[in-house]
């Protein structure tokens, strides 16, 4: 399977071709098609189907095999380290980090 830089780099050698250029657009649309189909399905609860559920495990497998999909992934999880509650641990309004510190202190337990 070729990666997008690949066929970019085909690309580059046939500026002239219009079916090249029409397939790095339909490459580029699918990719996007298959993040915003695992973006929207990966976050879904899908438990109410019940035995159907397992229909759907070969679609997730294959949108997780997809590069594009890897990408989402990977920046999904770069914004949750990002957010991580160390960053906001003592500010107004961060009651578990008061609700922590709670439990901690034998002192201030009733």
């Amino acid at each position: 399977m070729l990666t997008y830089r690949e066929l970019k780099a085909i690309q580059e050698g046939n500026r002239r071709n219009q079916d090249v250029m029409n397939l790095l657009r339909e490459v580029k649309r699918l990719r996007e098609l298959a993040v915003l189909t695992y973006s929207i399905l990966g976050t879904m609860p899908l438990s109410s189907l019940g035995e159907n559920m397992h229909r759907l495990n070969p679609l997730f497998e294959a949108l997780k095999m997809e590069n594009a999909v890897q990408g989402y992934m990977r920046a999904s999880e770069h914004r949750d380290r990002l957010n991580f509650p160390h960053r906001t641990q003592g500010r107004d309004g961060d009651m578990a980090y008061y609700l922590k510190r709670y439990k901690q202190d034998p002192a201030t337990k009733p």
